[in-house]
């Protein structure tokens, strides 16, 4: 772990460090196709809804509290 885990889990919750961290990798993959042309499928993009959705209502549910 690395300074900015640290500061990450302390100012939020270990459940937001890894909500932050499927957005990452959403992004990294969301990159790859748009950058190299690579291929997905109808499973690939129900991942990057579910992953989306749930990072969105986490987030408006933090919000709210």
């Amino acid at each position: 772990m690395n300074l900015c885990t640290f500061i990450v889990v302390g100012e939020t919750s270990a459940i937001s460090y890894q909500i932050l961290g499927h957005v990452k990798t959403v992004s990294v993959w969301l990159l790859g196709v748009i950058i190299f042309k690579t291929k997905f499928d109808i499973r690939n993009f129900i991942g990057f809804l579910i992953a989306i959705t749930g990072a969105i209502l986490y987030s408006m549910f933090r919000i709210s509290e």
